[in-house]
Order: structure tokens, then sequence, then C-alpha cells
């Protein structure tokens, strides 16, 4: 059986199709980690998303503001409104867009200026004009100094006061109905409340950062989370609440670690999704090597050499699914070893210190794993479907006397897989749960996950799967057993 495997990774490696792919492969690899390393920025922010041209915005309202003449008592507030909004933008001007002052500038500055505006060009009112522009002053100030809690305690104030008005409010109100439509509105407060002082204590400003957005993400899922907790839920309801619970997990964990585990640009990031990346690689490596060591000898006649030898039609074909299994290894291996050292020249070797944050929904909390085992377990996950690809390409290859056709056969329903999924999903088909594409993907039923198709469950897609794989194999051998190779 060895001797038998050994002649048939030589065949495939003899091949130049098999290079020519793993070169592509590995160019993509480059091209993959470049953009990473070229289109974002040193916080993971992709550096075009929101990526305001100041000037060319001032430009274009400086032009719109000639449209409008003050002395025409209908254009006097369109006037302002314009010359307020590049007075903003000049204030923005100053500012790095992932600061706190270049994201809070229209909300804490906006009618400041336009009441300085408003009383320089429409009321003419000196008085007026001169307090405006020492109230503007007075918050300008707090821009110039960093002073960004100023601004985060003047909001928990308003919230603590609007409280205080609903609390009253509710001791005096009899009506059940609007009882409890402010005991509503006073706990949607009291969580204002909560994530102010949550970003008070752990001293997070409103700059366009991580530990921002990941509190801004955190506020709005537990929202959600409680908005769920509420009612009774569809399955897919609860599918999407699970994914609440996960990264509502994940960000408290980056708030209170201050690390940034989801950073899109590191090699971590990179390896956690290789096969996200490049799955498409593996499954042409696959169904390549099937046609080298079917379809190929089976119309070159080249078959005839091996079965000339003293070894069984069903050592040869399980020699050449070894040989197919060992070339899917071997294909990983490269690229996992590509990766790790593109990944890590463009991006940094650090990342692979971080771990893996990652919801346990059997045990309902969440776990931390090393990248590397992260990055396996995905991995295993994702072999049944190779496996299932790679078994029916085999039958096609021996049934069908070409060399194209069950290669484009098999591409074909690994591409309209997911479409045929989604409509499965989609339409809630029940019957469609004996069907092998929606039962293939393991990886939705990895730390306790659920699968996206209600009808299936982990022992029930295996039990399928196992089903599948038993009967396209014996077809597989009994087909190749059968095979008139005379007269090829």
């Amino acid at each position: 059986m060895i001797k038998l495997v050994n002649i048939e990774l030589k065949k495939v490696f003899m091949h130049k199709s098999i290079y020519i792919i793993l070169i592509i492969m590995t160019l993509f690899c480059f091209l993959n980690n470049y953009l990473y390393h070229k289109d974002y920025d040193n916080d993971g922010r992709y550096k075009y998303e929101n990526n305001t041209n100041i000037k060319k915005e001032i430009k274009k309202y400086s032009k719109e503001l000639t449209k409008y003449n003050l002395n025409n008592d209908e254009d006097k507030n369109m006037y302002i409104s314009i010359q307020s909004k590049i007075d903003l933008l000049k204030i923005k001007e100053n500012y790095n867009n992932n600061t706190w002052q270049y994201n809070m500038t229209d909300e804490y500055l906006e009618n400041d200026i336009y009441n300085i505006n408003y009383y320089q060009y429409i009321e003419k009112d000196d008085t007026k004009l001169a307090e405006s522009k020492k109230e503007y002053e007075k918050i300008f100030n707090k821009f110039k100094k960093d002073n960004w809690k100023y601004f985060i305690k003047i909001d928990k104030k308003n919230l603590e006061n609007q409280k205080d008005k609903l609390t009253k409010q509710l001791s005096k109100t009899k009506d059940k109905k609007e009882q409890e439509e402010i005991k509503n509105n006073l706990e949607e407060l009291k969580r204002k409340i909560t994530i102010i002082n949550y970003r008070l204590s752990k001293n997070i400003d409103n700059g366009n950062n991580y530990l921002n957005r990941a509190l801004e993400e955190y506020s709005t899922t537990q929202e959600k989370i409680i908005n769920y907790q509420n009612k009774e839920l569809t399955y897919q309801e609860k599918i999407e609440y699970n994914k609440l619970i996960q990264s509502n997990a994940i960000d408290k964990y980056i708030i209170e670690n201050k690390t940034n585990i989801e950073k899109e640009n590191t090699l971590n990031y990179c390896l956690r999704s290789i096969l996200d990346d490049y799955e498409l690689f593996i499954i042409i490596i696959i169904l390549m090597t099937t046609s080298i060591l079917i379809s190929e000898e089976f119309n070159k006649g080249t078959i005839k050499l091996l079965l000339i030898k003293p070894f069984s039609r069903n050592k040869i074909l399980l020699s050449k699914l070894i040989t197919s299994l060992i070339v899917i290894t071997i294909t990983i291996g490269i690229l996992i070893t590509e990766q790790i050292i593109i990944g890590g020249i463009s991006l940094g070797f650090n990342s692979l210190k971080i771990p893996v944050a990652v919801y346990n929904f059997n045990k309902n909390t969440l776990e931390l794993y090393n990248i590397y085992i992260y990055m396996l377990t995905r991995i295993l996950s994702k072999i049944p479907e190779f496996i299932i690809i790679l078994i029916l390409n085999y039958l096609l290859a021996i049934v069908i006397d070409s060399t194209v056709a069950p290669f484009a056969l098999t591409f074909l329903t690994y591409t309209v897989s997911e479409i045929i999924n989604n409509i499965i999903i989609k339409n809630n088909i029940k019957f469609m749960q004996y069907f092998i594409t929606i039962n293939w993907n393991f990886k939705n039923y990895l730390f306790g996950g659920m699968p996206e198709f209600k009808y299936i469950n982990l022992k029930k897609s295996i039990l399928i799967y196992t089903i599948y794989v038993i009967i396209i194999i014996y077809a597989m051998f009994k087909s190749f057993n059968k095979k008139n190779i005379k007269n090829i």
C-alpha cells in the first residue's frame, strides 16, 4: 500500500498544474497580506472608512454659499446653515479623524456655531453675539485641552435629570399602560447611565479607536439582548441572540483587558480565518488531484500500468484516496506556513501571543484559545466537507469518461451549495434536512453553536453525513471494480 501511495504521490507532484495553483495561491497570499498592511491603520480600522476629504467639503459648501444672498430674507436661513457647516469643517480640519474632537465636533459645537452666525448675520445683535462667542470659547477650550470627560459628565447629568423627572412622574401616574411605558424609559436611561459610568471608569473617549468601538457595540448589543429576553424567540432569532451574546462577551473582554483581539490586520486574525480566504484553492487542488489520478489515467490508458501489477483494484483505488488526503494535508500545511511567514513579515508576529476569544454556549462563558489550537479546530470542522467533495469527484470521474465533466460537475456542486443552503433555510424546507450540503458544515456546531437550519442537530448531521459517505464510497469502489478498462 505504501508503495502504491508513493507512486500516486509522484504522479500528482510531477504534474505542472498543481504547481501553477500553488503559485497562484502564494501570490494571493502576498496580495491579501499586502492589502491588510496597506489599507488598515495601526488600530485595525479600514483607512478609507468614512474618510471625508475636509478641504473638498469646504470648497463644495463655499461654492454653494455664493448662491445665497443675505439681503434676501428667504436666503438668510440657508446661508447661515451652510456657513455653520463650513465653520464646523474648519474646526475638524485641525484634528485627526481618529480623535474624539473630530468625531464630536458636530454634536458639541454645532449649536454654538449656529448661534454665532445667527446673531451676526440675521439678528445682528452684538450683545447676544458676544454671549454666544463667550459660550463657544468656553466649550472650545475643552476641545483644546482634550477634556472629553467634561462633555460626558454633562451627558450623564442630563440623563440623571431625565431619570429623576420620570421617577416623579411614575409616582403620580395611576394609568397602568403609562406606568409601563415610563418604567421602560427609566430602564433605558439607567442602561445609558451605566454605559457612561463604564466609559468614565475605563477612561474611554469618543474617538475612533477600538475601545470606543467596542464600548458602543457593547451598549448596542446589551439593548438588543434585553429586547430579545422579553419575548418568545423564533429559531432564527435564537441564532441572532446567540451572536449578540458572543459579541457582547468579546466586547466586554476587549474593554476590560484593553486588548484589540478583533483587530483584522494581524497575523492572528489571518490565521483564524485562513480557510475563509483560501478555501477555493483547496477545493481546486482536490479536484485537480482527482483529475490527475483518475480521469487522466482512464483517458490516457495509463491505468493499465497499475492493473498489471499484483494489486487488487480496491487497493489501487484506496491508495489514490489516501494520496488525495495526503495532498490536501500538504496543501493546508503549505498554506499555513506561507501565511505565517508572509503574514509575519507583513503584519508582525506579536499577535500570535494574543488569544482567540470564543463564547462557549455549552458552558455559557467566554473561553480563550491559543491561535494554533483554534485554527486547527476550525480546519478539522471543515475537513468533512472536503472529503465529500473528494469522494463525489472520484465517483463522477470513474463513472464519466471525461476529464472536464467530473471536475465541472463537482465544482458546480460546491459553488451552488451555499445558494441551495440559503434557499433551504430561508424557506424552511423541512424534508431537505436529509440533504448533504445542509449537514456537511460542522463549523456551526463548534463551542456549542446552533446550526442555521432548525431541523438538524449535531447527532443527526453526523448520522446523515456518515450515510452519504458510505453510499458514495460503496458506489465508487463498486464502479471502479466493474469499470471496463480493457478498451481504454
